[in-house]
């Protein structure tokens, strides 16, 4: 097994589109709730 050598701009770009889409789904799913609860 080589090591895989990661660029730290490639992992930044990774952490940062993970931290980015937790935060989306977060924030949708939290609004689709206030909605349905608003009804």
């Amino acid at each position: 097994m080589q090591p895989v050598t990661v660029d730290p701009t490639v992992a930044w770009v990774v952490w940062g589109l993970i931290l980015v889409g937790t935060f989306v789904m977060t924030v949708l799913g939290t609004w689709l709730i206030a909605r349905r609860w608003k009804k």
